[in-house]
């Protein structure tokens, strides 16, 4: 069994800048004066396409898909990775820029929901379980949304107790 993990993907960018209050403003902002200068689409194609050269079996990406946790940018990422990756499993456990806001997560269950790997009754919560062959893998998440100027993960005891379910 073959697995890539890659993490910190930034693959979208925001749509307009200003367009946003908060601590989505000066996520843009960022963007606008930094970032979009360090994550290139063009680069992460090259990548995605040497990485499937090496016929994965599983890539499993942990976070940071997106910039801003935006409804569109949400449905971009799942758009751009079902066009990049078609014959690979793919899992995703998603970050802080995921969950940038409290709406992003609903956003994420509903878009990326076939990546998430999350099991019934809590189909909505991590940890995410995956079984291949005798390959079991889980993935917690300590994504939260914060306020200005911090970002910070979490792992609370719920998901510790699912784990143990699992």
């Amino acid at each position: 069994m073959r697995i890539v993990h890659v993490s910190d993907l930034h693959l979208t960018k925001p749509f307009e800048f200003g367009a946003f209050w908060g601590k989505r403003l000066l996520g843009s902002l960022s963007w606008f004066r930094k970032k979009q200068f360090e994550h290139k689409l063009t680069t992460l194609e090259m990548v995605f396409q040497q990485l499937l050269l090496e016929n994965p079996d599983i890539v499993a990406i942990t976070g940071d898909l997106v910039q801003l946790g935006l409804a569109k940018e949400i449905i971009s990422a799942k758009n751009w990775l079902s066009d990049q990756v078609k014959d690979v499993e793919i899992i995703i456990v998603p970050g802080n820029h995921d969950i940038y806001a409290s709406e992003s997560l609903n956003n994420i269950l509903t878009q990326w929901s076939k990546f998430l790997k999350l099991d019934e009754p809590y189909h909505d919560k991590f940890p995410s379980c995956a079984l291949y062959g005798d390959l079991v893998l889980f993935g917690l998440c300590s994504a939260l949304p914060t306020p200005f100027w911090s970002a910070q993960g979490f792992i609370d005891h719920e998901q510790f107790y699912r784990l143990e379910l699992l």
